[in-house]
């Protein structure tokens, strides 16, 4: 179960189609899902982890923009 959960932390992906608030409050409860499970994230990597998911998603969205 903790190699799940970590691997839904680093694979959670950031949606246009959702809210950014809404998605923050997912990650949050996978952080917390993994504090109860005794697996500590670090507070730079989950806002470093929303940051480049944002910019990775809105690059992509850009290219494919410029592409059409």
């Amino acid at each position: 179960m903790d190699r799940f959960l970590t691997m839904m932390f680093f694979e959670f992906q950031m949606l246009d189609s959702k809210s950014i608030v809404n998605q923050v409050d997912e990650l949050l409860l996978l952080v917390s899902r993994l504090k109860d499970r005794s697996i500590e994230v670090l507070d730079q990597l989950q806002v470093g982890l929303v940051i480049v998911k944002i910019t990775i998603e809105r690059n992509y969205c850009t290219l494919l923009k410029i592409a059409q």
